[in-house]
């Protein structure tokens, strides 16, 4: 297990506290409102005890007059707590969920504006567990840190020890002398609780994945019979967990009776040399029971230091997993609108050169022009760069060598966002959200109407089977669109992507996993959805794409014929070798 968490130094706790909480800057003054809230709490607890303290001294020595007096001091006390116990949750309240939400929209905004290779990298799991389980965490450390560590206990342990010297510098020190000893053992304690608890996050992360996993794959897993395999590992992630927080019940049940005792030993002492003091005439019976109260508060903090610290770490190992998130470089953001609709070169590329991973090269040097209004496809066995082809075009990754331009431009000089919105895609495999189908058309197009929908959804050949749902255009798709073939989850994106009529068109193998029929259908909405764009097509199956205005096939990364299907099936290369063995398949 990875015990980072557990190393944390004072410094970087710091530096993690001053940046966490200037995330939230913004509402500040309701923490602000509970950090003040924190200092007047442990002042008038103090004060309290001292108060009661004196009124028993008065009742004892029969001064009725003054004993009044000091029932209406205490009677504003109650008052005053009464008021701090209103205003502390309530304002610790407000700024935990504005903090939360905040924070919530950050982490938001972030994964947003992420480049494509952090989700390549990371596991969705770990994502949803900083949006959900960590941020919430958060929300709560927010007030309660400022209301304890920063105002209460300092305050309640300064003020209470100067109080308590006041009354008795000697049976200060004489109460004191076993609170080292308490606590040190509970530090010790708390140790091991701060690993265990690191183990049991990152357990429950791992559980997170693994659940994400069942939810996403279930198809995939319940074909391969995979119950055994991934069941094992669910239950060795449940075992950990399970494991490391039996191990926290331990040394917390542990730590309580040391708690115990350290409560109650020095209170012994307090009394037993409280009441010599007494008798000596050193001290009142009031003072004895206002030192006991004050004192014992100041034990409490001292206390809960071991245990405070612990979930201190607990915590700022929870803050330095999304501030990570928050660290990580945001896909650039800077660049033009530069598409110009009378440049005939749309899309190109000249000797480029790309890997995902350090000497495994996918791209060594592609060349080839898309020009304005044709169709151009490419073609290549599975693992040749096709894919990667069509995500460099989009902008997700820019760490290529060569060129690449969109309207005769370099690709480093276009703004993402408006690069994207001049470019619209089908992919093999279409996402669906867990929405309407209406939704999920207007997708391409968020200020559309439902009639433009509508006509978008006819003209890819899907408003008949959507009218046949039982909601019709209403109808809620479910997780992915599941509840719809692959041939009309097809037609919804071909829909959306009319929606949207962006003049440059990538197609991803978008008729490839389709039976008969449905390739039929999607075909004819691939042919109204083509129409006076520009279409780059990735083809598996070369029968899709004979009639494109040039075929680029690619092998090894490297551009090796190129050519209308006529001409390349003439030469008599690789492409018409590739071409000849399909059609042996299908026709066998």
């Amino acid at each position: 297990m990875n015990k980072k968490s557990s190393k944390i130094s004072f410094i970087e706790i710091i530096k993690t506290l001053i940046k966490l909480y200037s995330l939230v800057r913004k509402h500040m003054p309701y923490g602000m409102i509970r950090w003040a809230g924190g200092i007047a709490s442990a002042s008038i607890g103090v004060i309290s005890g001292w108060v009661m303290g004196q009124t028993l001294d008065v009742a004892l020595s029969g001064d009725m007059d003054r004993f009044y007096q000091f029932l209406i001091y205490v009677a504003v006390f109650i008052i005053a707590r009464g008021v701090i116990n209103f205003i502390n949750p309530y304002f610790g309240s407000k700024f935990s969920v504005k903090a939360g939400n905040h924070l919530s929209r950050l982490c938001i905004s972030k994964i947003n504006n992420l480049k494509i290779n952090y989700y390549e990298d990371k596991h969705t799991g770990d994502s949803i567990s900083v949006l959900v389980s960590d941020i919430e965490k958060l929300s709560s450390f927010f007030p309660n840190f400022l209301a304890g560590s920063v105002s209460f206990m300092p305050t309640m342990f300064i003020f209470g020890l100067v109080l308590s010297l006041r009354m008795s510098w000697e049976l200060t020190l004489i109460a004191s002398a076993i609170v080292p000893l308490i606590g040190w053992i509970m530090m010790k304690v708390a140790k091991p609780i701060k690993e265990a608890s690191s183990n049991v996050q990152e357990a429950t992360a791992k559980y997170n994945s693994y659940l994400r996993d069942f939810a996403e794959g279930v198809i995939t897993y319940k074909s391969f019979n995979m119950s055994k395999i991934h069941g094992k590992k669910f239950e060795q992630s449940c075992g950990m967990i399970n494991k490391e927080n039996i191990k926290i019940s331990k040394k917390r049940a542990f730590s309580d009776v040391l708690g115990f005792l350290g409560f109650f030993l020095p209170e012994i002492v307090v009394y037993c040399f409280g009441g010599i003091f007494i008798v000596q005439g050193k001290m009142t019976i009031g003072e004895v029971y206002a030192f006991s109260y004050i004192f014992g508060r100041v034990r409490g903090i001292i206390r809960r230091l071991p245990s405070d610290y612990s979930q201190l770490l607990v915590d700022m190992g929870i803050a330095k997993r999304v501030l990570e998130v928050l660290d990580t470089p945001d896909e650039r953001q800077d660049g033009e609108n530069l598409y110009d609709s009378n440049q005939q070169s749309v899309l190109s590329m000249e000797n480029v050169k790309f890997n995902y991973v350090k000497d495994i090269s996918i791209l060594s040097d592609i060349t080839f022009n898309v020009k304005k209004g044709s169709k151009v496809a490419l073609v290549g066995v599975s693992g040749s760069g096709k894919t990667t082809i069509n995500k460099l075009f989009l902008g997700f990754y820019e760490n290529y060598k060569g060129s690449i331009k969109i309207c005769n431009h370099n690709l480093n000089k276009w703004k993402l966002e408006d690069l994207r919105k001049h470019i619209s895609v089908v992919n093999q495999e279409v996402y669906l959200f867990n929405s309407s189908i209406m939704e999920n058309i207007r997708y391409g197009d968020i200020e559309a109407s439902d009639e433009q929908v509508i006509i978008a959804a006819k003209n890819a050949y899907a408003d008949e089977f959507i009218m046949e749902t039982k909601e019709g255009y209403e109808t809620i798709l479910g997780e992915r669109g599941m509840s719809l073939s692959g041939g009309q989850r097809q037609r919804i994106a071909i829909a959306r992507a009319m929606l949207k009529d962006a003049p440059i068109l990538l197609l991803d193998e978008p008729t490839s996993a389709l039976d008969t029929k449905a390739e039929h259908y999607v075909k004819l909405a691939l042919e109204k959805l083509e129409e006076g764009k520009t279409v780059f097509v990735i083809a598996h199956r070369l029968s899709t794409i004979e009639n494109s205005d040039k075929i680029v096939l690619i092998e090894n990364g490297k551009v090796i014929e190129e050519g209308n299907h006529n001409t390349l099936i003439k030469a008599g290369g690789r492409y018409s070798e590739i071409y000849l063995k399909q059609v042996t398949l299908q026709e066998a």
